[in-house]
């Protein structure tokens, strides 16, 4: 299969086609992604064959061949089953990992959940047809034909609920896997009776301290759930009993990477501008949004008429001032005159009578993280300016313009600000509707909180409960009639 690389301004594709191309774009740019010859997966469960050549313009899918040393592999040896397979593992599974697709060996989705998916029937299905749902987007795929892997899908779940291993790791661990993909391509209706499927199945088995994976099952359905939470503006399904408590005890230090304005109580941008490579203006944008989301978080249930003044007297003064910063780059910082030491028993250098002539500057080149950064800035202040929700705030072209700047920063840059990404998310994750970019912003959201998850906890989680108490500050989150209730609501407990 190839995917033509469009170019800049092409209008022949959609907006979702595009998507996937730059995500195809910069795997294709890391080494050891799949083009580049055969692979192996830890327990050499299957091996990838090299990739057929594309065309001119062209970026070429690889075609999987089924290790001959496993002949039980739970899939059946088809060449469209093995393919998708190839895709999930190789490439899916590896932005899930990390944000720009190249996750570390000691990686916990690599480590323990691929192998854990490629050696479980049910696991490998649900695989199969995430995959598949994704190339509905590139064209690859025939809308029905991702319909008849999900039947599938359902059959095996079922055939798991009313079995013994109703509520197995691997049973769960499925659920979590087909509601991320119900929320990115499915229907609500779906989307609602997996998630109180999976509640319901959390709570017989004993709540997520007896998940395994070494907590990952349970990471992924947490943050899973509050990416959803915030996408639709609404209260977390996962949550409200003491089974649903989490905690990870590993002492991790923090990494400059998970650094992020939405926790105060972290190192401040401006002493970690060189260490994060971002501009002086950049660390200026971040630590003033980090003062105002701190006061923002810290009103009370009831904040008083002078309080929200205060708020938003403050958020009003940030809006203005990032408002009247240069949109394309920093401005440039002209460095103090340097007066050059006379030698002693020298007469003085004559000065020309008249000025020398002050030749115009060339124009700074664009800077993409600072523009991303002060857009997101942007929709906070307002926002929280005018109390409103995200979705009430972000207009599609606001979206759009704010998506498309960010892809122009190279994923590898993001994933050493992923604090910061995740933070410019959150706007837009909520305020999307259904613009074309819609499921690649909330897909992005789902895998970034994911990540913090899997390398520190407790920010992780920090952030999470950050953005939910913004959104009810704001007046979304756990009353939205419009959006939360078309997920929320009672529905049927049917897979």
């Amino acid at each position: 299969m190839c995917i033509l690389a469009c170019q800049e301004g092409c209008t022949s594709h959609s907006d979702e086609v595009h998507d996937a191309i730059r995500t195809l774009r910069a795997y294709r740019s890391t080494p050891g992604h799949w083009a580049g010859g055969n692979q192996t997966l830890g327990s050499n469960t299957w091996t990838l064959a090299p990739a057929a050549l594309p065309d001119a313009d062209g970026i070429a899918w690889p075609l999987a061949s089924l290790s001959p040393e496993l002949p039980h592999h739970p899939v059946p040896q088809t060449m469209q089953n093995s393919e998708l397979l190839s895709i999930y593992v190789k490439f899916l599974a590896q932005f899930t990992a990390s944000l720009d697709g190249s996750p570390d060996a000691s990686n916990p989705f690599i480590k323990y959940y691929v192998p854990y998916c490629v050696h479980s029937e049910l696991l490998v299905h649900v695989a199969i047809y995430t995959a598949a749902c994704f190339l509905t987007d590139t064209g690859h795929v025939e809308r029905t034909s991702a319909m008849a892997h999900k039947g599938h899908v359902i059959k095996l779940l079922n055939e798991h609920v009313r079995s013994q291993l109703s509520t197995s790791d691997e049973a769960i661990a499925g659920v979590v896997q087909l509601i991320v993909v119900e929320w990115l391509w499915g229907n609500t209706n779906d989307l609602r009776a997996h998630l109180r499927g999976l509640r319901e199945m959390i709570r017989f088995r004993g709540g997520f301290r007896t998940l395994g994976l070494h907590g990952l099952i349970s990471k992924y359905a947490i943050t899973s759930d509050v990416a959803i939470a915030l996408s639709f503006e609404m209260s977390p399904f996962l949550r409200g009993w003491s089974d649903f408590d989490f905690c990870d005890n590993s002492q991790i230090p923090l990494r400059l990477a998970l650094n992020t304005p939405i926790i105060s109580t972290l190192v401040s941008f401006s002493s970690c501008a060189d260490a994060l490579h971002i501009h002086r203006a950049v660390t200026s944008i971040l630590d003033d949004l980090r003062f105002l989301l701190a006061a923002v978080l810290a009103l009370p249930e009831r904040p008083t008429a002078k309080e929200l003044q205060k708020v938003h007297t403050t958020s009003a003064w940030i809006h203005e001032r990032i408002s009247s910063l240069p949109a394309d780059a920093p401005a440039p910082q002209r460095p103090p005159p340097r007066s050059s030491p006379q030698p002693q028993h020298q007469a003085p250098i004559p000065r020309p009578l008249s000025p020398a002539p002050i030749l115009p500057s060339a124009p700074a080149p664009p800077d993409y993280v600072y523009q991303t950064i002060r857009l997101a800035a942007l929709l906070y202040t307002r926002a929280i300016k005018d109390r409103r929700p995200f979705s009430a705030i972000v207009t599609p072209a606001e979206l759009t313009r704010l998506w498309t700047t960010a892809w122009r920063v190279p994923l590898s840059v993001w994933r050493s600000l992923l604090g910061v990404f995740t933070w410019i998310l959150l706007p837009i994750a909520s305020g999307g509707g259904a613009t074309p970019h819609d499921r690649s912003v909330k897909g992005m959201m789902g895998v970034s909180l994911l990540q913090m998850g899997m390398e520190n906890w407790e920010i992780a989680r920090g952030v999470m409960e950050a953005g939910l108490r913004l959104q009810r500050c704001r007046g979304g989150g756990g009353g939205s009639e419009t959006r939360g209730e078309a997920v929320g609501g009672e529905g049927e407990g049917e897979w």
